[in-house]
């Protein structure tokens, strides 16, 4: 099931970006081949590529190598899917469904599905340390990339959703939801759209305007994640739909309620919509990337 936000410019790269990923987790008819089914099922397996796109939109603006971008969509789309898959677990949002097809550990079994989560999440590093040898800017986008994915990271805003469960509910504020999308949602976003300023080694203002932009569009698309959750056909999401809202989660959506989020949403929009323009401004052509973000924000699924 391919479900998509295509940019027309994107289209050949995402191409060699599926041949890329399944020659990083081929099939090598060893004993372990179980396990990098698991980790080719839910990486080949259909995903949006949002991230990846934005990461090669933006290297793209500071003329970085397609070949190099490829490596690093590479590592971002792995560490993507192993939080998917880890996400899904029964001690985690226990869910059955993934972009339309059973989730890893329905197919897979829960320990294998743990292992291929694990085994992804080594595999991203590994290629991120052999792109360490292009130099001192390959080596601080690494570092980067491996602290968003981390406690600070990706996995603390998981901790923020989990212990939120057991919270009452006067404890959870608005600086409390917003960390933890900034950390469980953004800090991906914040890889795809900053770590092209590391490896251009550009002025620490541009980088700033692109991590305000990461930040404000991992929020959105967190917001509209929440919203789909509620508006959304389970068959064209491709996952459960209302589970949310049945387990109580903390999300922005149970905290601001409908008419705030989408009001918030707008603004963000036009914020993001601003910065890129600044950026052009600037001498930056953000063109592709101004309206990729557009798809993103009308996309249903």
């Amino acid at each position: 099931m391919t479900r998509r936000i295509f940019s027309e410019n994107s289209i050949l790269f995402l191409e060699k970006l599926e041949e890329h990923l399944s020659a990083e987790l081929a099939l090598t008819q060893s004993s372990y081949d179980r396990l990098v089914s698991a980790m080719r099922y839910s990486v080949l397996n259909g995903g949006k590529r949002v991230r990846a796109t934005l990461l090669y939109l933006s290297g793209q603006i500071f003329s970085l190598p397609e070949e190099v971008l490829l490596d690093y969509a590479a590592a971002l789309e792995m560490i993507h899917a192993y939080s998917l898959i880890h996400d899904d677990l029964p001690a985690m949002d226990d869910d059955d469904m993934r972009r339309g097809k059973p989730a890893n550990h329905i197919v897979f079994g829960e320990a294998i599905a743990i292992l291929a989560g694990d085994a992804l999440l080594n595999r991203a590093m590994e290629i991120l340390i052999r792109r360490c040898a292009d130099g001192l800017a390959a080596r601080s986008a690494a570092a980067y990339f491996a602290k968003a994915s981390g406690f600070s990271g990706m996995v603390g805003g998981q901790v923020i959703d989990l212990e939120a469960m057991g919270k009452a509910e006067e404890s959870k504020s608005e600086a409390l939801v917003l960390e933890m999308i900034d950390l469980k949602t953004a800090a991906l976003f914040r890889v795809a759209l900053v770590l092209p300023c590391i490896l251009a080694e550009v002025s620490s203002d541009i980088r700033l305007c692109f991590e305000d932009i990461a930040v404000l569009l991992g929020r959105s698309f967190q917001f509209q994640d929440d919203l789909l959750d509620i508006d959304a056909d389970a068959r064209i999401l491709g996952k459960n739909t209302g589970k949310d809202l049945r387990d109580g989660k903390f999300t922005a959506l149970a905290f601001y309620g409908r008419n705030k989020l989408l009001e918030l949403l707008l603004s963000y929009q036009e914020e993001i919509q601003e910065k890129l323009s600044e950026l052009r401004q600037k001498g930056f052509d953000c063109g592709l990337l101004k309206a990729f973000v557009k798809k993103i924000f009308a996309r249903s699924y």
